[in-house]
């Protein structure tokens, strides 16, 4: 497909409550980290229970509260619909 890829800078400041927020730790992103997941989940366990969907869930909101955290560089991908 075609998508537009933007580098979104993480400052050290935005790490800070009283900052602008870290353009990685917006619902949207949250979406991506809990479908690439949940992907996994049925590529690897097609026939998976509920603890299983309990613990991908826990996962993924310990990988996004980590990067919440971080600083650097993040490369933001979104298809011609404006869709991450």
């Amino acid at each position: 497909g075609v998508f537009t890829v933007t580098a979104l800078p993480i400052h050290e400041t935005a790490l800070r409550a009283s900052a602008e927020i870290a353009p990685h730790s917006t619902l949207s992103h949250f979406r991506c980290i809990l479908e690439h997941n949940l992907r996994l989940l049925d590529r690897h366990s097609p026939d998976w229970t509920q603890e299983d969907f309990v613990g991908m869930l826990m996962e993924t909101m310990e990988r996004f509260a980590l990067t919440t955290q971080m600083s650097g560089i993040i490369y933001e991908y979104r298809n011609r619909n404006g869709d991450l």
